[in-house]
Order: C-alpha cells, then structure tokens, then sequence
C-alpha cells in the first residue's frame, strides 16, 4: 500500500503569491491506494473489471487526473482520458471506464467484455498531480489463454513435429543415436500464452533439468491490441543415450496454464556395441564334451564373432574346428544370440581363459570366461559299530533274523546250539505271540 502526500493551493493568485513570499504553510492532502495488484488468468469470451479504489481528502479529478495505461512489453498506450476512451480501445465496443466516489473513497473502474487475446497485457492505474507526476499507481496483470500452435522434437538426423497432439502414443516416430555419444536434441513450443512450461521425459524418468530454457514473445496486431504469443524452447547438445534407452520414448510436453498439454514423442533406436554375459564352467578331468556359453547383444546385428582358445592367440570362428574345439552360434531373438565352445575333451591342458570378441558397426567387445578344473571327492569306507551286530530283519518269505539264529513262519528254527539259547530269550515272545 503507497502513502502520498498531495500539497494544494486553493487561494487566489495574489493570495497565493503572497503566501510564497511569506512562506505560510499550505493545506496537506493525504492520498493512499487501496486497490492491490492483482493476476487474471482468463479464457476468450469471458470477462473482467479492473478496480482503482483510493483514498484521498479534498480531491478534485481535474487537478490530479486519474487513468488507466495498459502496456504490452515495451509498448505503452493512454486508454482513457476523464471518461472518454482512446482509439483502438474505443473501436473494440469491449472497454468502458467509469469513475464513482463517496469522499474521501474514490474508484475508477475499467470493464472488458468478451475478452480475446490481444486483451492480454498490464493494466495500471495511475493518481498524477501537477506536472503529471504520478503520486500513486497499481497495476493489474491480464492473460487471455491462447493454445499452443505446433509443437516439435527435433535431433541432427530427425525433425518431428506435431501439432495440438494430447496421444502421443498414436504419432511417435523413431529416431537414431548411438550410445555413449553427444546428441543434439530441441524441443521447440509455438503459440501459447501465457508462456507454456516445457519439460521433457526418458520413459518415466524427467530429464528437463538437463535441457536449457528460452521463451521470446512474438507481437503481432496494431500498438495496444497485439496479440502475445511465445516461442519457448529446451535444448541440449549433449544428450548421451544409453543402451538401455533403445526403445524408450522421448516425450515433450507443453502446458499452458487452464489448457490441455500438448505432447510429442520420438522412440529412441539405439546403437550399441556388443553386449556381452558369460558362464564360468567347472568340470572334471578327461571329462567329455565340455561347453562354455556366452550370451550376446547387439545393435544393429553382429559382423564378426570369434574365440580365443590359447595363449598363443589362436582365434575360433564358426565352421572350424581346432584341436577338437568348435563353436556354435543359436540366434535367440532380435539383437540377442548365444554361442558355445565346445571341447570334445577336458584335458589338463585346457582348464584356463578362453575369451570371446564380437563386433558390430558400433565397436568391438569382448569378454573373458574361465574353464575351472572340478576335484574329484575322495571316497570314504563305511564306519562299523563294533557293539552292534548285524540288525534283525525280516525277509521276504515271512522269516526273522536276529543274528544268532533265523525263525521262519512256520515255526522252523535254524541255527547253531550256541547260538540257541540267547535267541530263544529274543524269540519266546514271538512263539507265544
């Protein structure tokens, strides 16, 4: 809220010159703004009153006008003068200003009806006194909604554009890059006011923070009625994909406040060199038909693949074989495959490094697996117990062992006398059973 103080002679031209000469205080007028600044965000077709309300003691319009003065960037224009309208504000039929007060509260109003976009601008309300010096001011910020025009992801070797898209599942494109380089990359946003926020997305993951930010407004239309758009942007030249962003979709994203957002999207075709996982193997000694195995991707596809199988060097491709090695190759699926080396004896020779090397357009890779000897377990005797003889058991034909002698089913007991009478003891029960 701003305090002024008004100073104001109301005496004659003598009596006033005699009170300069004389130095008498003049009368002290107090003016203070009441209005504060506000933010309208509307939509075309709707309407606003902008108010000016003030206090002041003893104050007289033709002394210390009042006005309105709308501004669009560097552009300032007078909208009225008392309660007249200036041109191009009276030829719309859309602006009316009025002027009410009730000392020592005073406003002036200024209505817009069905308002469009070249409304849009600052409105500010001015208290001049002598000498049009502004003695107190508030200002009000006025944005009509206007769509984005086109939207457009563009790379060095793609320019995609799309306008007014919310699917953009239904019009992405493809563009390539190969991993681990620097890429330029734009989103670029035309239309739009107020200014849309752009941000970008890598599958779910929102990567605005790595791209620069511009937003230049374009003015179109006569002084006082221009039509404000912006052309706003986020650019990088240093966007690095990964090999785990080939097939994600790169989305930009323009929302203008109260509108729907406009999207664009482009699906990243990454170029890698070989990926490569091996399979360390453990095996015994003489053992026959070892296999080490590796998985392989790759993007685009495999040029050349090969093993090392010694330390002298000596390279393995497919459809040889050498001191009873081959390998073989089993295509798994689009930019994946597995290839085996294959030994047809694990000699104490071969337990060592083996590496793997495939290339593609990209680069070359390799990887090392290891072929590990496996120890043979050594074997172990029973353990007897010398307190125990052999167990009871029962045969298939019904009969019972008890160490000392055999009782069959029939009531038949064989066995030595020396053994008789302690299996006797064990047997009674089963006798009288």
């Amino acid at each position: 809220m701003n305090l002024y103080s008004l100073y104001r002679d109301q005496l004659p031209g003598e009596r006033r010159q005699f009170n300069d000469k004389h130095r008498f205080p003049r009368k002290r007028y107090l003016l203070t703004m009441i209005t504060e600044g506000q933010r309208y965000v509307l939509s075309e077709g709707e309407s606003v009153i902008l108010l000016c309300d003030f206090h002041a003691q003893h104050y007289n319009l033709f002394d210390y006008p009042v006005l309105w003065r709308k501004s669009q960037h560097d552009e300032e224009l007078q909208v009225n003068i008392m309660g007249n309208l200036n041109a191009p504000f009276v030829t719309t039929k859309r602006f009316q200003v009025n002027f009410s007060q009730d000392p020592p509260m005073h406003r002036l109003e200024l209505f817009i009806t069905d308002v469009v976009p070249e409304d849009s601008g600052n409105y500010s309300c001015e208290v001049r006194g002598p000498a049009s010096v502004i003695l107190s001011t508030v200002t009000h910020y006025v944005f009509v909604r206007a769509p984005v025009e086109s939207l457009a992801l563009t790379a060095a070797n793609y320019s995609g554009e799309l306008g007014l898209t919310q699917d953009d599942n239904k019009h992405s494109r493809k563009i390539t890059m190969i991993e681990n380089t620097l890429n330029p990359l734009r989103c670029t946003a035309r239309g739009g006011y107020p200014a849309p926020e752009l941000s970008i997305k890598l599958g779910k993951e929102d990567i605005t923070k790595q791209f620069r930010h511009s937003c230049t407004p374009v003015l179109t239309g006569e002084p006082g009625l221009r039509v404000i758009t912006y052309t706003t942007e986020l650019w990088t030249d240093s966007f690095i994909p990964s090999a785990e962003d080939d097939g994600a979709k790169l989305r930009c994203t323009a929302a203008v406040t109260g509108l729907k957002a406009n999207t664009t999207a482009i699906k990243l075709d990454v170029h890698y060199s070989p990926k490569i996982i091996c399979h360390s193997l453990a095996v015994y000694e003489w053992e026959r038909n070892a296999v080490l195995r590796c998985e392989v991707w790759s993007k685009p596809d495999i040029t050349t693949l090969f093993w090392i199988i010694d330390a002298n060097g000596t390279t393995l491709s497919v459809g040889e074989v050498i001191n009873e090695f081959w390998i073989l190759i089993l295509d798994k699926d689009e930019n994946y495959l597995q290839t085996q080396l294959f030994m047809r004896q694990a000699r104490p020779e071969n337990f060592r490094t083996y590496t793997i090397v495939a290339e593609n357009s990209v680069a070359a890779s390799s990887k090392n697996v290891e072929l590990y000897r496996k120890q043979k377990p050594t074997p172990q005797k029973p353990r007897k117990d010398k307190n125990v003889r052999n167990p009871s058991k029962q045969s298939g034909d019904g009969r019972y062992s008890n160490g000392y002698v055999t009782f069959s089913g029939t009531g038949t007991i064989r066995g030595t006398m020396e053994n008789f009478l302690p299996a006797l003891v064990v047997l009674i029960p089963t006798i009288l059973r």
